[in-house]
């Protein structure tokens, strides 16, 4: 269910470990950088809160950059409060287990449905991406991205992420 969705922006946390590509992401959907189109890692310190417009979504987003880094755990709890949903960021060479840490950190902590949670499988390489899902997200929405390519794909499958979240 969506909380305080009517009078405030609606929240985001963008969650996973380190240098997956979160902040990529979100300074793509940002429209501050093409995806891709920095190599140059820059690790988040905390968090950091970006607003985006996306296309037709009235509603004001706000997406929370959480840092991967484990010195930072005990500020995820704080992060997590609130969000009206989650996106877990993840690699195609993580481990199922290592994904499980922050399903259980920001979706299972914080009571968020299916619906309230989108993986994104980011993929430096062109490849097909191969990812199994833990059960524990098995329903939740996948959004799989290649290269620097993915730019549209990433933006048209997160506003099809908030629609669904909407209605």
């Amino acid at each position: 269910m969506l909380h305080k969705l009517q009078s405030a922006a609606m929240k985001l946390v963008v969650a996973g470990p380190s240098k997956c590509g979160k902040s990529s992401i979100v300074d793509s959907l940002s429209q501050q950088k093409e995806l891709g189109s920095d190599d140059h890692y820059i690790a988040t310190v905390g968090c950091r809160i970006v607003e985006i417009e996306l296309g037709d979504i009235e509603k004001g987003v706000e997406l929370w950059d959480s840092s991967g880094n484990m010195d930072y755990s005990r500020c995820w709890p704080a992060i997590g409060a609130d969000a009206n949903g989650v996106i877990l960021v993840c690699n195609s060479e993580m481990q199922k287990d290592e994904i499980e840490l922050w399903h259980e950190t920001y979706v299972a902590k914080h009571e968020k449905s299916k619906n309230e949670c989108l993986v994104i499988v980011n993929s430096k390489e062109k490849a097909e991406v191969n990812f199994e899902l833990p059960s524990c997200l098995e329903g939740c929405t996948v959004l799989k991205i290649q290269g620097s390519d993915s730019t549209k794909k990433l933006k048209d499958g997160v506003a099809r992420f908030i629609r669904k979240m909407i209605t």
